[in-house]
């Protein structure tokens, strides 16, 4: 089972601002089955699109009652986690992991973002902005996450 949460600050009458910092968090757990080593948790979001997100790119571990259990990478394009052998070990598992992004827009017209994971959708409506750059913004590309997480071993 997989859910996942997008905020920001810079919210105003539904919409996020374009440059605007984004807090994402997916939230897991073995609820509909056992989770194995090579599972994947991949979330992908639009970044060649007149409006997109850009993730702070990085890479961690995850860690589950002190047990490293996945690795997550963020990029400009996605987040990805993949669980290893060590997450067949323990039962119950469930956790989360966050990662930082900024949304752009780079026209007038409020555009919709999508994030997907799977066959689950989260969108993020953007507003509208002036750009007399034509050029991508991409700024802040350093890394920026967090992860938690709790199970019952064997």
């Amino acid at each position: 089972m997989f859910s996942l949460t997008i905020q920001s600050a810079q919210l105003q009458d539904g919409q996020i601002q374009s440059g605007a910092d984004l807090s994402v968090q997916g939230t897991f757990s073995d609820e509909k089955g056992p989770i194995k080593n090579g599972d994947v948790i991949q979330v992908d979001w639009p970044y060649d699109q007149t409006a997109y997100l850009t993730g702070y790119s990085g890479q961690k571990p995850l860690y589950l009652a002190r047990v490293n259990v996945a690795d997550y990478v963020v990029s400009a394009e996605r987040a990805r986690l993949v669980f290893n052998a060590n997450v067949e070990q323990l039962k119950q598992v469930q956790g989360s992991f966050s990662f930082a992004a900024k949304v752009y827009n780079q026209l007038e017209q409020v555009q919709v973002v999508a994030v997907v994971v799977g066959d689950q959708q989260t969108e993020v409506t953007v507003a509208g902005q002036p750009t007399d750059s034509g050029g991508r913004e991409v700024y802040d590309q350093s890394w920026c996450g967090e992860k938690v997480g709790g199970t019952t071993p064997w």
